[in-house]
């Protein structure tokens, strides 16, 4: 299998493709994959060597991977992006509790309302059908389904308000 070859753009050294991140002549980050382009953007003072040979090679020179000067200093980086990673999360989760609280609080709160309103009105359409409301106009609710009615909303506000705070206490607000 053939190896593929990049150059350094700072000083023209020739390194592995995947092995080397920063050149190992002058410590520089950037390459280039032509070595064409090479030869316009390196400076006329180190295209040629001490012999007075050119810089860039036909041939490959084998170079050794650097390995990194400090394994704490990488996995200090990773373990602060790991935190911050986490971090993130605990606060995505703050917030999606928070909105949860809310959305159950109302969702709750209509359906209660929307049960109270439906027994209020079959309190009221029980009244107007009596005989005593069409004679003198006064229609008294029935009252079994008014107090029925109070008691859904009632135990509606209740339990939505339980609700809504349980969810709040999940997102450490």
């Amino acid at each position: 299998m053939a190896s593929a070859y990049k150059w350094c753009t700072k000083c023209g050294e020739q390194v592995l493709m995947n092995d080397v991140f920063e050149c190992p002549a002058c410590q520089g980050s950037s390459f280039t994959h032509k070595k064409e382009s090479l030869v316009e953007s390196i400076p006329a003072a180190s295209a040629a060597t001490s012999q007075g040979s050119p810089a860039i090679s036909s041939k490959p020179k084998p170079v050794v991977a650097k390995e990194k000067s400090s394994f704490t200093t990488e996995s200090g980086d990773i373990a602060q992006l790991i935190q911050l990673q986490q971090e993130s999360i605990r606060a995505t989760n703050r917030t999606t509790h928070a909105i949860r609280a809310f959305v159950l609080f109302v969702f709750y709160q209509l359906a209660a309302s929307t049960a109270a309103a439906f027994f209020y009105g079959i309190g009221l359409g029980i009244a107007s059908s009596s005989d005593e409301c069409q004679y003198d106009g006064i229609c008294e609710p029935n009252a079994f389904f008014i107090v029925v009615s109070a008691l859904i909303f009632l135990g509606g506000v209740i339990f939505s308000s339980m609700k809504g705070w349980e969810e709040i206490g999940k997102s450490d607000l």
